[in-house]
């Protein structure tokens, strides 16, 4: 603003803003979106329980590392074709 010391953007900032405000963002979970090639899932291994209240005192669920379902980076970019194909140009 005027008098208040603020500097406008370079030039390529400001390009680089702009192409971000075009971007269609897909945004992934990786644990949940693919596994690693030739990676089995371990979504079923382990249990969770149930939240419950006992004696007025909430017990939150408790789950097992096991209900990750392994999802990866590897699995994410060998799914960057399915991706594209639906127009994200950005994750």
């Amino acid at each position: 603003g005027a008098g208040g010391g603020e500097k406008a953007p370079c030039p390529a900032r400001l390009q680089q803003l702009l192409e971000w405000k075009k971007s269609v963002i897909y945004q992934v979970i990786t644990d949940r979106f693919a596994l690693t090639p030739g990676e089995s899932d371990t979504c079923s291994i382990g249990s969770c329980t149930v939240g419950n209240y006992n004696n007025g005192c909430w017990n939150p669920p408790q789950c097992d590392y096991g209900n990750y379902c392994g999802g990866s980076f590897s699995g994410l970019e060998s799914k960057l074709d399915y991706i594209a194909e639906m127009n994200m140009d950005a994750i």
